[in-house]
């Protein structure tokens, strides 16, 4: 069983435009006056991350000064061509690291790394949070599993492992994972995709306000 202390790493993903946001740079879109990528890492602050912070995200977005950037060449691959640029960025470190991913706009998702690295033992690849949706059937309501694979918590010898490509689907390449699964009862996986997703993060930010900011 591992603990928070015990991350060496976290791999957050924070490029993209926020289409439904505007068409903004989505790490820059700010909620409560705090862009969504300081949100992130404040989340991990609270929760006493210490490890190495590796963003993938261009030149243009402000990162923390402690962080390493990282972007897929090209740019624009989609998100699992960002997590494998991410992974070449901690080449140093030893296969049996355990490194955390996260999104920019899943900011709060840290907040679940303390039950999700309890289950990392040397048995599974990894723990993922997931949530429960409804799905609209034509007569009814079926209530699935969604499972957070780009917030998921993995041994870096298996992340290595990963069959990337660019602009392939994260669930093609993470579902055969042996992986413990790590309930979302609080929402802290949700996405902030749309203004009312924004005010939704807006009305749970102040525990994890800072003064500051990022740094290039």
């Amino acid at each position: 069983m591992a603990a928070i202390g015990e991350l060496a790493a976290c791999i957050t993903l924070a490029g993209g435009t926020g289409v439904r946001l505007g068409g903004v740079s989505k790490p820059d879109y700010q909620v409560g006056g705090v862009r969504l990528l300081d949100v992130a890492y404040h989340a991990m602050q609270r929760v006493g991350f210490v490890g190495q912070l590796v963003v993938v995200a261009p030149e243009t977005v402000a990162i923390p000064s402690r962080a390493w950037r990282a972007l897929e060449d090209p740019p624009q691959g989609g998100p699992l061509a960002g997590v494998q640029a991410g992974v070449q960025e901690l080449a140093e470190f030893p296969g049996s690291a355990l490194v955390a991913l996260s999104t920019c706009d899943a900011p709060l998702s840290p907040m679940l790394w303390k039950e999700q690295t309890a289950v990392c033992t040397k048995t599974v690849q990894g723990a993922v949070p997931f949530s429960e949706v409804a799905v609209q059937l034509e007569s009814s309501t079926e209530r699935r599993t969604h499972l957070h694979y780009l917030l998921g918590v993995y041994w870096l010898a298996d992340l290595r492992g990963l069959p990337y490509g660019r602009n392939r689907s994260v669930r093609s390449a993470f579902s055969a994972l042996e992986l413990a699964e790590v309930p979302d009862p609080e929402s802290f996986c949700a996405d902030v995709d749309t203004p009312a997703d924004a005010r939704a993060l807006e009305a749970r930010l102040t525990p994890f306000r800072s003064s500051a900011p990022c740094r290039q």
